[in-house]
């Protein structure tokens, strides 16, 4: 089966965040099985058309990251007339925000009679916009319009995201598109594998964070919807341990930024690890007192998985999707209320047997793998194979 993948966000990015992580671990995962033939594409908005991407130098790239990203693109021009007819498009990445949009590509694509699956990671853009950039919001709308028109099938990560997607569906009056759901993996998988070895050091700022004394961890871009300032928040209130952000900037937190870098306990209590690597969030979730994760809005919530596949503690935001990933595994927060937090650290450092007991429970929850996932993925697409061709 030809498998086209469009990799343009994860491979130019000058960052790995979620989004890049999953894509990264899936193509792995897919290229180790070397059970598809797989076509790795990047859009050049210039020429207005896709080039290959050499698979041998993407791997190359993903396992020394200083290698030139742009020596990964071939100079073979990928027309969509050029696409197999019965072959897939498997769209994994952040596409949403490719310059080839998808309310042109797709019709196309059907035309020449090549079928589409779409990774939909979250439609918080459409059911919460407050929390995207203006620009996301747009080219979402956009995006999704396309996908319930072409997409044969839609990959989601959370059950509560595929009930996002029903509730839409019956608001626009739009036939509801054949959904699956595949969990993410907890592990850092085929990526950190691939790394070569002294590409994994840890940042100065993550080993003075860690020295420092036990801290409470949150892992995840800075943008509102993470909801960063509530730990800031529990600090400011009398939070007995330190606090650690492990993300870089997003967007709309310019006032946030402010704050944490002007704070009175930066660098005391409280330490920001910009930029972190796989290796520096690693060392980070190994050595946290617990992992709070306060979001206000999420698709999968992967800390939460990661730090219970580390022996971690979790606290977390007592919304749907985080429950159905935390289960009975984890606590539960009121998001807005600081003071919540404040309380429960006190309880848990009082009761060191009963913290004891919480990490003892974490080794009963069963995690994903990205073996897992991709496995799962493969099984998806075959049976798609055999059911349309």
């Amino acid at each position: 089966m030809k498998i086209y993948i469009d990799i343009s966000d994860m491979l130019m990015a000058n960052f790995i965040s979620g989004i890049q992580r999953v894509v990264r671990e899936v193509i792995i995962g897919m290229n180790d099985l070397n059970a598809y033939d797989m076509m790795f594409l990047v859009y050049e908005k210039k020429d207005g058309y896709f080039r290959e991407v050499n698979k041998n130098r993407l791997f190359e790239q993903i396992r020394e990251p200083q290698i030139n990203r742009k020596k990964c693109i071939s100079k073979n021009i990928i027309r969509v007339e050029d696409m197999e007819r019965d072959s897939l498009l498997l769209e994994i990445d952040g596409v949403w925000h490719s310059t080839k949009n998808r309310a042109f590509l797709y019709p196309a694509l059907s035309e020449q009679g090549v079928k589409i699956i779409n990774w939909i990671y979250d439609v918080i853009p459409i059911t919460d916009p407050v929390y995207s950039h203006e620009s996301t919001v747009m080219n979402y709308l956009v995006y999704f319009g396309a996908v319930l028109k072409y997409s044969s099938l839609i990959i989601a990560n959370a059950r509560a995201t595929v009930e996002h997607i029903n509730r839409i569906c019956r608001e626009l009056q739009a036939t509801v598109p054949e959904c699956t759901v595949i969990p993410l993996g907890a592990d850092f998988g085929g990526a950190e594998k691939k790394r070569t070895p002294g590409t994994g050091d840890v940042q100065e700022e993550t080993k003075r964070a860690i020295e420092a004394g036990r801290y409470i961890l949150m892992v995840g871009t800075i943008e509102p919807r993470k909801n960063h300032a509530y730990l800031l928040d529990a600090l400011d209130a009398g939070l007995s341990v330190n606090v650690v952000f492990a993300g870089r900037q997003g967007w709309n937190v310019e006032k946030l930024i402010n704050r944490m870098n002007s704070h009175p306990q930066k660098d005391k209590k409280f330490f920001w690890v910009n930029n972190a690597s796989d290796a520096d969030i690693d060392e980070l979730y190994n050595n946290a007192y617990y992992v709070v994760f306060p979001t206000k809005n999420e698709g999968y919530g992967l800390p939460v998985i990661e730090a219970i596949m580390r022996g971690t503690p979790v606290i977390g935001s007592d919304i749907p999707v985080v429950r159905e990933v935390g289960k009975d595994f984890i606590s539960y927060i009121d998001n807005t209320r600081p003071s919540e937090l404040v309380d429960l650290i006190a309880v848990s450092t009082d009761d060191e047997e009963g913290y004891a007991e919480i990490r003892k429970k974490l080794k009963e929850y069963e995690a994903y793998k990205w073996k897992d996932c991709v496995k799962m993925l493969c099984e998806k697409l075959d049976r798609f194979d055999e059911v349309n061709n």
